[in-house]
Order: structure tokens, then C-alpha cells, then sequence
């Protein structure tokens, strides 16, 4: 059976119903014409007739076959077993996929160490003339490329120097970069892809782009899977979330993780939570059911310094990359929080400095320290605060608000208590949380009757409302005697009052790095018991907490990822980090420095691990290197959908294993071009057609006695 390496001119051979189209129009309808009675004119005329008809029909056959042959050579034709046919020379390029995931066992060998003996046996197969080019697709760009040469000999040093990378790879992207570089005069050629076919390495945008590329140059497919359905049986964990973010002097924390499997993976795994060098805590989880984990909690070590590090680890499987997440969580000392009183009475803040430091605690968060509202306003950095707390304010200038607005945008937490003086004023709230009218209203109902309220969470932000809730059982109750009625539109509730109308009891508006919070009621006696209530203390308790984490630089990257680490002095000239990989070797680490808060972003990381990253002025950062989304779960494409919906539109073939591999390979080398001798012919036929309707149209003479005949006015009917 021919392949059609441009099948789409097959279309053009329509054209034939033109000549078609025409022959039938023009045909010409008899005339009757006056004449004499005389016998052997009509035979004269039925002779005239067949001829007409021949010649018109051979004229019409050979302009159709014409048509076809030029539509069919046009479609660049390649048959099997043509020996009578010339060969010709085969040009392969082999393009070998070395994301993470090749990284795979599939039996006693890599998906990766399979695909490198498949190329070496398909050079194997090639004969003198043959020529053929190595791509190796890696995380990190430097993988051997090389158009395809005469000597493939050459090939073979590359394919045992390759090396499997640890990042993501756009395969596609890279195919087609080549191809419109240095590639841009390969043509007709094989394509021999060596991958798993991992979904995150082969897009579907990508896809399309090079089939459309690979259409034009007349190039045949041929898909070389690694990883064969069925071969892998995989398990992995993809996502780890720690609690809190940042270890103010160390203590507890937890994580919650979540798994991934393979389809055909079904059974139980331990689940450990490594930190500091031991084993913090374990669960058994069993697959499929149980991908969302119940939280592992541990203790942090306080006798070291520095990062606290570890791992959420699983059992190993045929994909080793996956099993293991590490984290790293950074230490914070007592941070200080900046308590305002804002008519510059001190109980305006009393209770409130009392539940983030309390009496007989050796421990807190924060390390309250009071100012009043002169205090706050000549207070050019507020930097240094973990967290700002102002109460009771009066009314708000632009330059508060303005000087505010930056501090939470860069990372810091604010908390505002309205009070007596009426300071927080719809339009001063807007102002510092970038809203309009339809995104906040507020409304004080002034001194009322006590009447009992009850504060329930907004489940929806995150791990803080969860915290609250296992402190202590919502709905909390709450007897208030005067609140601003808040009304928030696009932004988020932490806390509601219970029913429909009863506004937020405290709302939350993310700013930059930081965020505002908006309590409805003081945080004295003034409006309400809340300073009397359990809930008040656990409520600021985790609000600090949250805080005190809220300005450090998360320190977890992916491999192939940026990470922005805060630094001390000048970084403007700063270009490369010396780093330590997680075997210990010695790495430089590109950089440079932030727009913006003195920060250096980092790359080069291109191992999952640890890494210990050396900052100006003898800092260092222990960073968790984990492996890309994309490379952490096991999802392949299925060959069905290889061949049946990515590569439609080019000639492609399937292989799963060597045999089939061979076999498609050897198909291949006995096709032969068919499209010279097709256009060939039809030049052919063309020539043939221009001398046979020359030859048949010359004008012939009028029989002698028809011509008497119609001189003397005689006629036939």
C-alpha cells in the first residue's frame, strides 16, 4: 500500500471534472439543414459523427489522466517492495525525550537507558549513504544536537555521553526550534521520536505546531514508546503543605500531602514525615481511596540553627524521583508587633497586648511593643514589624493610609480596631485596601442594647480558619453593644457573623505581599466582651502566629525554577551564588537582583534535593528543590491517541517495543519514491494530448458532390 507523504494534493485531482465539465457544454446539438433526397450523404455524415466522438473522447481521457497523475505525484507517493524503482537514501533524525520521567525502571533498565539501545540498534540498521542526526531533549538545553550526517558512526560517543535530566521538557517545542534553525533545509526525512510520551512533555499546542511544520517538509513519524501500557506501575506525592509556613524558634508543626498513582497501582504504602535528620511521624495509606492524607505532625529541634529541613517520604517504586517531597522550613526569632493606641489611652490596647504576650508565658510570637497615634505617624519604617495593630484611630490622613498601604504591600500584616473616635471611615478603608464603592461598605450602628451575636469562620481562606476551629468549636458567641456593619463584595471573609444580614465580623483583603484585617467591633470593652471571651486570645494567638511567618521568603523552588532569597547590603553587582547540590558537590548558581526589596532571584537548581545556597555577608539559605508538576505525576498518552489525534496529519507509526521497532524501520527502508515517474508521465500524456488534437483538428475538404450539391441550392432534410 503507498504512502502519501503530502496527501492533502490528492484534493487537486478533482480537477479533473473541469475538462469534464466543458466537454459536456460544449457539445454540439444537430442542425438540420435543407437537402436533396440523396442516400449516401447520411452515411457521409454518421461517418463525420464517430469520428467527432472519438477524437473528443480520447482528447477528454487523456487531459483527466493528465490531472491525476499531476495530483498523485504531487503527493509525493511512496511505495514498498518497488525494486524496479531507485532507492535512494534514507535521512533520520532521532530525537531522544531525557525529561525526569525517563528516569522511570521499566524491568532491569531506565525508560531512558531502553531508549538509548533502541537508537543504537536502529543505527545498526542503516545502510552505506544512509544518513542520520541526534537531538537529546534535556531540562537544562545542553543535550548533543546534530543534523544528520553520512558518518552515523559519529552518533554513537553522543548517545553514550547522553544523560537523563531532572526538569520538564517541551520535546515538540524543541523539535520544531531545531527545525526552523539550523534543520531550516531538512526535508523529507524520518522523524524518530524515543520518549514516554509523558502528557506534560508532549502539549498539545506544541504538538500541532510541529505536525504543521513536519507536513510542509514531506517527514514520516515514527513513535518509539518507552514506556509501553501497562509497563509502569507508579506511585508519587505531588503537593506537601507545611503548618505553619515558618517556625518562629521552632516547636510543632504538621503537613497535609497528597498522592498520586498510576492506574494499574492498587495497594497500601507507609507514608513517613522526616525532619531534622529522623523520622517525625507515619500513617499507612492505601490506593486507590486515600490520595488527600490526615495531617503528620512533628516537633522541630531548637538546638540548631538555620532552616529546619526534611522530607514527606513513601515506599519506592518503579518511578524513584516521585516518592519523596522535601520542605524547608525557615526559623524566625520573636518577631516585634507594633500595638497603637490611637486616643492615647492605653486601653485601647491593653487587653490586646495582654493576648499576644501573656503574663506567665515564656513564649509568644510577637513581642508587642505600644506607640500612640503621634508614635505611629513619625514612624518612617515600619519594616522591622511582623505586625501592626492599630486601635481606637482617629480620622486617617492620606499619608498614614499611603505609608500603611506600603507596609502591608510588602509583606506585612495589618489589623485595624475601630473605636470611639470614628477613624475608619469607608473612604480611608478603600483607599488602603484598593477597592471602590461596590467592593466595601461600612456603617456603624452606634451605641445599642446588648445583643448576643455568634462568629462563625469563613472555611474558605485557607489553614487559619481550620486552626481557629479545632481551638476551639464554632460558632462562638458574643455579646456586642455597638459594631461597624461591614459589607465586602469581591473581598474575603475570615470571620462572619452568623445570618444573612449580619456582615463580616472580620474581613481580609490579600495587598501585595501582605494583607488587612478589618474587625467590625474595638478590641477593648467598649463595644463588646469579645477581650473577655477564650476566643479573643486564641483568635490574636493565631493571628500572630500567622503574622510572625507572614514576612519571611518561602524557600521551596522546583528543578528548572527561580527562588527570590532576601540579602543584606548591596546586590546590585551580584551575577552567581556559590551553592552545595544535595550529593555535595559545589555549584554556581546564576542571579541577579530584584526590582524591588533588596532581594537576589536564583536559578541553576537542576536536582530535586537540599541545597545550601551561600549569600553576601556569610549567609546561607537551605533550599527544597522538588521535582516540576508535571514530572511528578506518571500521566502518558496512550498510543491510540498518538496516531489517532496528535499526529493525524503526517505519516506516523507506533512501536512499543524493538521488534516492532525493526519491523517499522525496515518498512521504511524499502519504500521508494514514486512522484518523479508520476510527473513524468504526466508530461507525458500532456505532450501526447497537444500532438493528437493538432493532428485531428486540421481542416479537411468538403466532399465534391456535397459541395455541387449545396452550390445549387439543393438541401437534405
Amino acid at each position: 500500500m503507498p504512502i502519501f507523504t503530502a496527501g492533502v494534493f490528492l484534493l487537486s485531482g478533482l480537477a479533473i471534472a473541469v475538462p469534464i465539465a466543458l466537454h459536456l457544454l460544449r457539445r454540439r446539438q444537430p442542425q438540420p439543414i435543407l437537402f436533396g433526397a440523396v442516400r449516401f450523404m447520411r452515411d457521409a455524415l454518421a461517418k463525420s459523427r464517430r469520428s467527432r466522438r472519438l477524437t473528443q473522447g480520447l482528447t477528454l481521457l487523456l487531459r483527466c489522466l493528465t490531472l491525476l497523475l499531476l495530483a498523485v505525484g504531487f503527493s509525493q507517493p511512496q511505495v514498498p517492495n518497488a525494486s524496479f524503482l531507485p532507492a535512494g537514501s534514507r535521512r533520520l533524525l532521532l530525537v531522544l525525550d531525557a525529561s525526569a520521567t525517563m528516569q522511570a525502571v521499566a524491568g532491569e533498565q531506565s525508560l531512558f537507558e531502553r531508549s538509548r539501545r533502541w537508537c543504537g540498534e536502529l543505527l545498526d540498521g542503516l545502510e552505506a549513504g544512509d544518513a542520520a542526526g541526534l537531538l537529546v531533549a534535556d531540562d537544562a538545553g545542553e543535550g548533543a544536537v546534530l543534523l544528520p550526517v553520512t558518518d552515523v558512526e559519529t552518533l554513537r560517543p553522543l548517545l553514550q555521553e547522553a544523560s537523563c535530566g531532572f526538569g520538564a521538557v517541551d520535546v515538540p517545542a524543541r523539535v520544531l526550534a531545531l527545525l526552523r534553525g539550523d534543520g531550516a533545509s531538512l526535508e523529507r526525512f524520518e522523524l524518530h521520536l524515543f520518549s514516554d510520551f509523558q502528557r506534560g512533555s508532549w502539549p498539545e499546542g506544541s504538538v500541532a505546531e510541529l505536525q504543521s511544520e513536519l507536513r510542509r517538509r514531506g517527514a514520516t513519524v515514527f513513535l518509539n514508546g518507552a514506556a509501553a501500557s501497562g509497563l509502569l506501575s507508579d506511585a508519587g506525592v505531588v503537593k506537601v503543605t507545611l503548618t505553619p509556613e515558618a517556625l518562629v524558634g521552632g516547636g510543632p508543626y504538621s503537613c497535609a500531602y497528597e498522592l498520586c498513582h498510576t492506574p494499574n497501582y492498587a495497594g497500601s504504602l507507609t507514608v513517613r514525615l522526616e525532619g531534622g535528620g529522623r523520622e517525625q511521624d507515619q500513617l499507612t495509606a492505601i490506593l486507590p481511596g486515600a490520595e488527600l492524607s490526615e495531617r503528620l505532625t512533628g516537633q522541630a529541634d531548637l538546638a540548631d540553627g538555620g532552616e529546619f529541613t526534611g522530607r514527606v517520604v513513601i515506599d519506592g517504586d518503579s518511578y524513584a524521583l516521585n516518592d519523596s517531597r522535601h520542605y524547608s522550613l525557615a526559623r524566625l526569632g520573636n518577631r516585634r508587633a507594633l500595638v497603637v493606641n490611637g486616643s492615647g489611652d492605653e486601653r485601647d490596647g491593653f487587653f490586646l497586648t495582654r493576648a499576644l504576650r501573656p503574663a506567665g508565658v515564656a513564649f509568644s510570637y510577637v513581642m508587642p511593643e505600644t506607640k500612640d497615634w503621634a508614635g505611629l505617624m513619625n514612624t518612617s519604617d515600619l519594616s522591622p514589624y511582623a505586625m501592626v495593630l492599630v486601635c481606637n484611630p482617629p480620622e486617617m490622613p492620606s499619608s498614614v493610609v499611603s505609608s500603611l498601604r506600603r507596609y502591608v504591600e510588602s509583606g506585612g500584616q495589618l489589623v485595624l480596631f475601630p473605636g470611639g473616635q470614628g477613624g475608619l471611615k469607608a473612604e480611608a478603608l478603600r483607599e488602603l485596601c484598593g477597592l471602590g464603592a461596590e467592593g466595601l461598605s461600612v456603617s456603624d450602628t452606634g451605641m445599642l442594647e446588648e445583643r448576643p451575636l455568634r462568629v462563625t469562620t469563613e472555611a474558605s481562606w485557607g489553614e487559619l480558619p481550620s486552626r481557629l476551629s479545632r481551638m476551639a468549636s464554632p460558632p462562638w458567641p458574643l455579646v456586642v453593644r455597638r459594631r461597624l456593619v461591614l459589607k465586602a463584595g469581591e473581598t474575603g471573609a475570615f470571620l462572619r457573623f452568623e445570618g444573612t444580614d449580619g456582615g463580616e465580623f472580620m474581613l481580609r483583603r490579600a495587598l501585595g505581599a501582605g494583607e488587612v484585617l478589618v474587625c467590625a467591633v474595638s478590641a477593648n470593652r467598649d463595644w463588646s466582651d469579645l477581650p473577655l471571651t477564650p476566643f479573643y486570645f486564641v483568635l490574636m494567638q493565631e493571628l500572630s502566629r500567622h503574622g510572625a511567618g507572614y514576612r519571611h521568603r518561602p524557600l521551596e523552588t522546583v528543578v528548572g525554577g527561580e527562588l527570590a532569597l532576601a540579602c543584606r547590603g548591596d546586590i546590585s553587582s551580584v551575577t552567581a551564588l556559590k551553592g552545595q547540590e544535595p550529593s555535595g558537590r559545589t555549584v554556581e548558581l546564576p542571579c541577579a537582583a530584584a526590582a524591588r526589596g533588596g532581594l537576589l532571584v536564583v536559578r541553576g537548581f537542576r536536582t530535586p534535593g537540599i541545597f545550601r545556597v551561600e549569600l553576601p555577608g556569610g549567609e546561607s539559605r537551605q533550599v527544597a528543590v522538588n521535582l516540576p508538576d508535571s514530572e511528578s505525576r506518571l500521566e502518558l498518552w496512550p498510543p491510540e491517541s498518538l496516531t489517532g489525534t496528535l499526529f493525524t496529519e503526517v505519516p506516523s507509526f507506533w512501536s512499543a517495543d524493538e521488534s516492532e521497532l525493526r519491523r517499522q524501520s525496515s518498512q521504511a527502508s524499502r519504500m521508494r519514491p514514486l512522484s518523479p515517474w508520476l510527473l513524468l508521465a504526466a508530461f507525458a500524456l500532456s505532450m501526447a494530448e497537444v500532438l493528437y488534437a493538432n493532428v485531428r483538428s486540421r481542416r479537411q475538404g468538403q466532399p465534391r458532390l456535397l459541395g455541387r450539391l449545396l452550390r445549387e441550392g439543393g438541401g437534405v432534410a
